[in-house]
């Protein structure tokens, strides 16, 4: 495994914080749409030492509040703990990204802020990922979060045409009903990996609120960006 990168600054990756946010590479899912190819291949032209991001952090305590790790899917890197434990140490708080594929990792580590991708409604995750029994490990994950988890957490979903449609919108909006936040995020087609997906045009600003609308019926706070 290998640092793709780091934002030394990042004002939007952490709600309310300054953060550092640390792209961790490889993923365990090949969604087409996704719009980091070279973090999910490992094909980061310069891969970073995680000595360097520690060194500045330690000189930057003044002006950053947390560090946000993500991917690529940072929960399937084996030194994924350590690098928290390291982060932690100096007294930043943790936000960790994620797919939500492994749910029990997420009960044992020291984080603070959560923020889970929901692609789309779980009968179609195997199609999407080839990942065998995903469906019932992401439906897990996400009724942790809803029932047991003492830290922050947001649901977020990319609107891809094709992978959510408006009776998707109504079953993802029963599976999480009672969270707090779902932010629904634009599909961009400039940067994917399937390239066919370069030609999917992306939902329009009116199919958007329409989107929204259906997801404010079962979570009050969602927001489209």
């Amino acid at each position: 495994m290998s640092i793709g990168g780091y934002i030394k600054t990042s004002f939007v990756d952490y709600p309310g914080k300054i953060a550092t946010t640390i792209f961790l590479s490889r993923c365990n899912f090949r969604c087409p749409y996704c719009q980091n190819p070279e973090l999910v291949l490992d094909s980061a032209a310069f891969p970073v030492d995680f000595k360097e991001i520690i060194e500045y952090l330690k000189k930057s305590q003044h002006l950053i509040d947390a560090v946000c790790f993500s991917g690529g899917e940072p929960t399937i890197d084996p030194q994924l703990s350590e690098y928290i434990a390291q982060v932690k140490g100096l007294g930043f708080l943790i936000k960790l990204d994620t797919n939500g594929s492994d749910p029990e990792i997420l009960q044992s580590l020291p984080i603070n802020y959560l923020a889970l991708d929901i692609k789309t409604i779980p009968e179609k995750y195997t199609a999407l990922t080839t990942i065998p029994e995903i469906e019932s490990k992401i439906t897990r994950t996400i009724n942790y979060l809803i029932n047991e988890a003492s830290f922050e957490y947001e649901f977020r979903t990319t609107l891809v045409p094709g992978l959510v449609d408006e009776n998707d919108m109504h079953t993802i909006g029963k599976l999480i009903q009672g969270t707090k936040k779902w932010f629904l995020q634009q599909f961009r087609n400039t940067s994917t990996l399937d390239p066919s997906y370069k030609t999917v045009q992306p939902f329009s600003t009116k199919e958007i609120q329409k989107l929204v609308e259906i997801a404010k019926q079962y979570v009050p706070g969602t927001f489209s960006r």
